[in-house]
């Protein structure tokens, strides 16, 4: 007896929805495109992005969430 290929919990495209989540999340770079005229707001937003992604991949390169 073999298993099923797809059982019915496994979605065969998982990357189906990415344009949707593009779509929602299009506003918030529209925004900060407009904010980004103003030189404290452009500082301030890099020095947090950049302080966030540096936190992300020290936690990837420490397999910080892979249990």
């Amino acid at each position: 007896m073999t298993a099923p290929r797809n059982p019915g919990n496994i979605i065969p495209y998982p990357l189906l929805s990415a344009s949707r989540i593009g779509l929602e999340i299009f506003p918030a770079f529209m925004l900060l495109g407009r904010l980004g005229n103003r030189a404290t707001i452009d500082r301030t937003a890099l020095t947090l992005f950049l302080t966030v992604q540096g936190i992300l991949v020290a936690r990837f390169l420490h397999a910080g969430w892979v249990t």
